[in-house]
Parts: C-alpha cells; structure tokens; sequence
C-alpha cells in the first residue's frame, strides 16, 4: 500500500517516500520474484538477501529438474528404465549434498574438532553444480547413490576401526594430511611430476 494525500482538486499526491517504493518494486519485478516474495519484501517480514537466495536456490532446483529429465531423455533405450530408476531415487542439487554430509559424519569415527570437519567436507565432498548437465546429474546421483549403500558403510566403519588400532591419532593424521597436501598443492598446479622432499616426508 503507498501513502499519499489528497490534493485540493481530489488528486492522490505521493511523496518521496512512494516514490522509494514504487523503485523497490520494480526492482524486485525486474529480478523476478515470486509475488509472495515481493509482498514478503515490501511488507519488511523477507530481507531482500533472503528473498534473493530462496528463488536462487529454487532456480537450481529446477535446473536439476531439467537436467534429469535431459538425463532420461537421452539415456539408450536400453538404459532408459534403470537411469530413470537412479534419478528418481536420489535428490538433487542442495539435498543430496546433505546426504553426503550425513554419510561422512556417520563414517568418522574420531571426534574432530568442527573446523576440521568443514575442511574435510569442503574436500571430500564435491559441491553440485548450479546448472549442471544431464552426464553431471547422473554422477552425482550414482555417488549418491554409492553413500546411501549400508552394506558399503559397514565395510568401510569395520576399515576404520581396524586402521584405529594401528593409528589412534586420527586427529593428528588428518592434520599431518592436510598440511602435507598445502605443501603439495602448489607443485602439482605448477605440473611437478611427484618427487623426494619436505611433502613427501610429511
């Protein structure tokens, strides 16, 4: 609703203050915006950032959408049945990342402390892509798909328990891992065939 006051012939006059408004709304037309967004907006209960990365991430959920459906599309036709089968048992985009979250803290038997448990994730666990392509969202559901087995977890968590007995600092590998790969990183960027020195030995 836009404030205004009545002229002496009868006219709405609008202020500033309107004008704002008027600018804010169509602005938020311009990007876009679902109408219970803007409203949301408008009426100060949706910050603009808030309003801004819902619809993003709806976005992306809909390029997944797309993606899949891509996916099946051109899928062989003897392929077809079991593609659609994998597509459709797996979420998509941001959810099925959670999924891969939930596996690896399910797994890591060590407490770690929560900054190295992002690390580890920020490394391990591949980010989907905004706007993938059908090849990529049927990667990213067979991974899925891969975590998901508990046949698997339970073979990997008898691993785990072993490797504890030979080495009971976890904490201390990980580190010693990490440091190691920031020594390395550089050299294999620069395209440095593996050799002898100070990363090696760490």
């Amino acid at each position: 609703m836009l404030e205004f006051r009545r002229g002496a012939g009868g006219h709405r006059r609008f202020g500033p203050a309107a004008v704002g408004r008027l600018r804010l709304l169509r602005g938020l037309c311009g990007l876009g915006l679902s109408l219970p967004a803007i409203d949301g907006v408008l009426a100060g209960r949706l910050p603009l950032v808030e309003a801004g990365a819902a619809e993003r991430a709806e976005l992306e959920t809909l390029a997944w959408r797309r993606a899949t459906l891509r996916a099946v599309e051109e899928a062989d036709p003897a392929e077809r049945a079991a593609r659609l089968e994998l597509l459709a048992s797996v979420p998509g985009g941001r959810a099925a990342r959670d999924g891969f979250v939930a596996f690896w803290r399910r797994l890591i038997s060590t407490p770690l402390p929560a900054e190295m448990f992002d690390m580890f994730l920020a490394v391990g666990v591949p980010s989907p892509p905004p706007d993938p392509t059908p090849e990529q969202a049927v990667a990213y559901a067979g991974l899925l798909s891969l975590v998901e087995d508990r046949s698997l977890e339970r073979k990997l968590l008898a691993r785990a328990r072993a490797n504890w007995e030979v080495i009971p600092e976890e904490v201390a590998l990980l580190t010693g891992g990490g440091e190691a790969w920031g020594m390395v990183r550089p050299l294999l960027l620069a395209g440095r065939r593996p050799e002898p020195g100070p990363a090696l030995e760490r």
